[in-house]
């Protein structure tokens, strides 16, 4: 669970991958279930995710749900020293998921986005892997 602020009393609808509504809440602080699968949540007809991460998430930061599984450490360390983007489409949207993931959490001065493997691969690339 992770608390929304959406700014002002409004619905929020849990929708599945085929616009059937799964649940709904009302409120302008809304304690949420994080996003699993292909589920997406709708406010104001705003899609968002809600991940993992520290202090109340604003819908608007959030727009995809983030997961650095398959995001290759070597590609980003390469795109961040020299500037060498990847030609690999994949890892050229994964690489600039995760800046801007990254700038986000410089923002906030905290992990306030925290989507599957992003520690990990902030780890290995400061301490090389270990």
């Amino acid at each position: 669970m992770r608390l929304v602020n959406l700014g002002a009393k409004t619905q929020v609808q849990l929708q599945d991958k085929y616009g059937r509504i799964k649940a709904t809440w009302q409120g302008e602080v809304l304690s949420l279930p994080l996003s699993v699968g292909t589920s997406v949540y709708y406010c104001k007809g705003l899609a968002f995710f809600v991940l993992p991460g520290e202090g109340e998430l604003n819908p608007q930061d959030c727009p995809k749900n983030f997961n650095f599984m398959h995001l290759e450490p070597s590609a980003l360390d390469a795109y961040l020293v020299v500037g060498q983007m990847s030609v690999d489409p994949i890892q050229r949207v994964l690489i600039s998921d995760f800046m801007y993931v990254y700038e986000k959490n410089i923002l906030k001065g905290c992990l306030y986005l925290n989507p599957p493997f992003f520690e990990d691969i902030e780890r290995e690339l400061i301490h090389g892997g270990r």
